[in-house]
């Protein structure tokens, strides 16, 4: 199994093992035409299978697989953390064809964790990286979103971009489903009000996640599941600035003002069996694209299975589902479900972008209203518990002979 690890703002993440032999599904991501890929979550009907072979792409502290590494040929991940004055603890949190990261911890201040995310030069890792930065800037402090706590870019001299993200130790939605098999229609309502409330946040800032699914869920607490934050800007579309004239006193010249519109988009990036119908058939999209997300993500979070899902994960099978819209509430666990959760899920999960609701309205919808009682006490420490439980891997307080040594060298 997995070891559970933390990620960013609370969030315990689990990182991937080995490749095994397994029949199951492996997630495959990579990039094709410009989207970043992601199969084998789990499967149309059942219950979720264990964790998939390969690393999954797309939360805060995992980025998309690969090959490349993060690093430049005169660089390692430790003289990037002494370069900022920080301590890596060297159990690794995440790894893909982008970045790694680490919790890491001020010299000076070696109490507060967070997570370190260090970036290729490599311009796509670049692009990446600088857009997660900029959109979390943009989106600024937001319960409900990853905090970014520190951020440089990538310069002549030095080779790596990082990101301090706020560190989380709940760990993936994803995860957590594996745990569970599913959540009750009462959980589940308090989790999707929280989902929305992040979603209907950042479009009323202008920006489009894209990439919204259960790896891109973390929960901030061990103590909670229904404590979540959103995370991975990496793709997020943001909407161009509109600059106008503040009006003003007759014969008077206003300021100038700027303000960010509505995103709208033709490119093809996601998660494939979170897509939308309008990025599948190509055309030009905008923010429900993420309401569709949030669909996938509340169906799979009350049954524990993906609403659309091709015959061994076969895409082209899947995409004709999600085209098609072959919906279907079959299984033990929506037996179990109330009418009202279903009506949302199918309100969503409509292939008519225009007819979808907006976050906004999603939140008046009569299952959220009745069950979305969220009790978030006690849910925040100054030490994520891993840490503390990994105190002889990684001691937190005793690094005055790496001090010693770095100063020296």
């Amino acid at each position: 199994s997995r070891p559970h690890l933390a990620g960013p703002a609370g969030v315990r993440w689990r990182c991937s093992a080995p490749p095994s032999p397994s029949p199951r599904p492996a997630a495959l991501a990579g990039s094709e035409r410009g989207r970043e890929r992601h199969r084998g979550a789990f499967p149309r009907a059942g219950t979720v299978p264990p964790p998939r072979a390969s690393p999954r792409m797309g939360s805060a502290l995992e980025p998309q697989c690969g090959g490349r590494s993060p690093l430049g040929p005169d660089e390692d991940e430790h003289s990037v953390a002494a370069r900022y004055r920080m301590h890596l603890c060297p159990r690794r949190l995440g790894q893909g064809q982008f970045s790694k990261a680490y919790a890491c911890w001020r010299r000076d201040d070696p109490e507060d964790v967070y997570a370190m995310k260090i970036f290729t030069k490599d311009p796509d890792a670049c692009e990446h990286g600088s857009n997660e930065v900029a959109v979390l800037k943009l989106l600024g402090s937001h319960p409900r979103i990853i905090e970014l706590i520190e951020a440089e870019g990538a310069t002549e001299d030095l080779r790596t971009v990082y990101v301090i993200l706020e560190l989380c130790e709940g760990g993936q939605l994803y995860d957590k489903i594996q745990e569970k098999g599913h959540y009750d229609e009462v959980q589940g309502a308090q989790v999707v009000q929280q989902l929305l409330e992040a979603v209907e946040f950042m479009h009323g800032r202008g920006v489009m996640h894209r990439d919204l699914k259960l790896e891109n869920v973390l929960l901030i607490s061990r103590d909670s599941d229904v404590d979540i934050k959103v995370c991975d800007f990496g793709i997020a579309k943001m909407a161009e600035p509109e600059i106008f004239q503040v009006p003003a006193m007759p014969d008077a010249i206003g300021p100038l003002s700027i303000q960010r519109g509505v995103p709208r988009s033709c490119s093809f990036k996601g998660s494939d069996f979170y897509l939308a119908p309008e990025m599948i058939l190509q055309e030009e999209y905008g923010v429900e694209v993420d309401v569709w997300a949030v669909g996938v993500i509340t169906f799979a979070l009350l049954s524990g299975a993906l609403p659309f899902y091709g015959k061994d994960g076969d895409l082209r099978e899947t995409y004709h589902k999600i085209v098609g819209r072959d919906l279907e509430f079959k299984g033990e666990a929506w037996d179990e479900t109330p009418e009202a959760p279903k009506d949302f899920v199918g309100l969503l999960l409509n292939v008519e972008p225009q007819r979808r609701p907006t976050a906004k309205a999603a939140l008046q919808h009569e299952w959220l209203l009745q069950g979305a009682d969220v009790d978030v006490s006690a849910l925040h420490q100054n030490q994520p518990q891993f840490l503390a439980e990994e105190a002889d891997t990684c001691d937190l307080h005793s690094n005055e002979e790496d001090d010693e040594a770095e100063e020296s060298g």
